[in-house]
């Protein structure tokens, strides 16, 4: 194993690439330059703790000999060593260049690996140390849920105008009024106290809010895990140059097709596609990871192929909904660009199963095992979304203020009847899905039902479709 050679004194620092939250005894850790996701058990949070305190190797080293006096020191050592060796290489922290034996110099500890075998003796099962885990967890202490993810939609104002879209202009608000930079700095301050890790910024378009630069800046101070939704119209070079110093997860950017003339008549706004594809351009030249989000529906329903390739063209990552939002203001309908010829979405869902898994078959057992425990989503589990007037969701499709900014959110979020009936769903109380053989293949969203029947279980009709298509879908391989 390649290991880094560490002196005793070295300190180590986290580059401002990292980002993590601990919560409960457990380290949540980001590489947004190398996006590597890690989980540290408790001991490895200890031992974190004490890298982030400035602690030189040696001093955290008699941290963990005070802890475990029955385990032999040269086998704390060897581990130790190898879990900052393995963070080291990751990218996870760096080696702080004023503790650096002289022995090496700078660009030679950030080079220097050697192989060298570890001569430890195996711990017993009883006192082994849960060094760098990849699991993934939901943490739930005494009934309370960890906000993982919170969405702040800061504006419904757009430069766009797509015919599709769930959002209306702040003009139809009348007298409601958008928070306030000192309230969003405030909604800042309380998730970052709620070990949020995971912040979307989206709208409208968040690059038209005046302050949205010094909302961001604070967001990346406080080491929230930012992503942005934009269309890509606002954005200049500087601002560019300044994500690519401040490593934002992704920047997620709006196109419908690869032909301009139909990605245009979408937004109503002439030339928007040369916009959007020159800003994912200028992204990717300065190395921020961008994906393109696109919604499928009878405005645009021959341009998958073509948006797949752009995709391709571009290295960058599509994501793909066959689904439109209702217009929040009732006299507008939007979901009346749907799609729902079963042979069209058969052909859509086709293409974009052979892109994404690239003739593997999606499931790979043919089919998947449910237990009828499972939780059905992670909405007001994990996730909430904080509207531009300050309102409480439990998710951007179930349009129900659950509360409203200056309510504490920590209070919101641990007491509200309505989350708590969230967290009480099972896959089981799906009554009308319970027995359909599809049920394994379908994306049962409780925003959809609740948007088409004010119901979180009731069965609805397109996700029927869409999962009697991917199961059809997902025998190909074995008939």
């Amino acid at each position: 194993m390649n290991r880094v050679i560490i002196d005793g004194r070295q300190t180590f620092f986290i580059p401002k690439w990292v980002f993590y939250r601990i919560v409960n005894g457990y380290t949540y850790i980001k590489n947004c330059k190398n996006y590597k996701d890690i989980l540290l058990m408790e001991m490895e949070t200890s031992i974190w703790g004490n890298i982030v305190k400035g602690l030189c190797f040696s001093e955290c080293l008699n941290d963990l000999e005070r802890r475990f006096r029955q385990v032999p020191c040269n086998v704390l050592s060897g581990d130790l060593d190898r879990f900052i060796s393995q963070l080291i290489l990751d990218k996870m922290i760096c080696l702080n260049p004023s503790s650096i034996h002289s022995r090496l110099s700078e660009s030679d500890h950030e080079t220097q690996t050697v192989d060298r075998p570890l001569n430890i003796s195996p711990i017993p099962n009883d006192d082994e140390l849960l060094l760098y885990s990849d699991e993934e967890t939901i943490i739930s202490d005494n009934g309370k849920y960890w906000l993982r993810n919170a969405l702040l939609e800061l504006t419904y104002d757009c430069t766009l105008q797509c015919k599709h879209c769930y959002a209306i202009s702040n003009d139809s608000f009348d007298d409601r009024k958008e928070l306030t930079t000192s309230d969003w700095i405030d909604v800042l301050n309380q998730l970052y106290l709620m070990n949020v890790q995971n912040l979307t910024f989206t709208g409208g378009d968040v690059f038209l809010r005046e302050d949205f630069w010094r909302l961001y800046d604070y967001a990346i101070e406080k080491k929230f895990v930012v992503t942005i939704f934009t269309n890509g119209q606002l954005l200049t070079e500087s601002e560019i140059v300044h994500l690519a110093q401040t490593y934002p997860e992704s920047i997620q950017l709006t196109l419908f097709s690869s032909n301009p003339e139909i990605h245009d008549s979408i937004t109503n706004v002439r030339g928007s596609f040369f916009k959007t594809l020159s800003t994912i351009n200028r992204l990717k030249a300065k190395g921020i990871t961008c994906v393109i989000k696109s919604q499928i529906t009878s405005l645009n329903q021959d341009s998958l192929e073509g948006l797949l390739d752009l995709c391709r063209d571009l290295n960058v990552n599509p994501q793909i909904s066959y689904s439109v939002l209702p217009k929040w203001n009732s006299k507008l309908s939007s979901t009346d660009y749907n799609i729902y010829n079963e042979e069209l979405l058969r052909s859509l869902l086709a293409q974009d199963e052979d892109y994404f898994y690239k003739g593997d078959n999606k499931y790979p057992e043919g089919n998947k095992e449910l237990n009828s425990e499972d939780g059905l989503c992670g909405a007001g589990i994990n996730s909430l979304t904080i509207g531009p007037m300050g309102e409480y969701k439990a998710c951007i499709s179930i349009d129900k203020e659950i509360g409203k900014y200056p309510e504490p959110i920590s209070m919101i979020w641990d007491n509200n009847p309505f989350l708590k009936k969230l967290r009480s769903l099972r896959l089981k109380d799906l009554a009308e899905c319970c027995s359909c053989k599809y049920i394994s293949y379908c994306n049962h969203c409780i925003g959809d039902s609740w948007i088409e029947h004010h119901d979180l279980v009731h069965k609805v009709f397109r996700n029927c479709q869409i999962a009697k298509i991917e199961f059809e879908l997902s025998q190909r391989q074995y008939h």
